[in-house]
C-alpha cells in the first residue's frame, strides 16, 4: 500500500493528453454515482475528440449491474 500511495502521489496525470485520443470512445456513467461523479464523465467526453457520452439516469457506480440489458446493448451497439 505504501508503494501504491507513493505512485499515486508521483503521478502527474494525463488530462492534457486526452485530445490526442483519435479513436471513437464511449464514456458511460451513472448520474447518481457517488464514487466517481458524472462530472468526470462529462469532462472526459468533452476533451476526447470522438467521444460519445452516455449518462444513465439514476445510475450508480455499478450501473452495469443495475441496468445490464441497457448497458450491454449500448456497448455492443458502439462496438459494431
Amino acid at each position: 500500500m505504501a508503494k501504491q500511495s507513493m505512485a499515486i502521489g508521483a503521478w502527474k496525470g494525463c488530462c492534457e493528453r486526452l485530445g490526442e485520443i483519435n479513436n471513437p470512445t464511449l464514456v458511460i456513467a451513472g448520474d447518481d454515482d457517488l464514487l466517481v461523479p458524472s462530472q468526470n464523465a462529462r469532462y472526459l467526453a468533452g476533451h476526447i475528440p470522438k467521444a460519445q457520452l452516455e449518462l444513465y439516469e439514476n445510475g450508480g457506480h455499478g450501473l452495469m449491474f443495475q441496468s445490464p440489458e441497457k448497458f450491454t446493448e449500448k456497448v455492443i451497439g458502439f462496438l459494431r
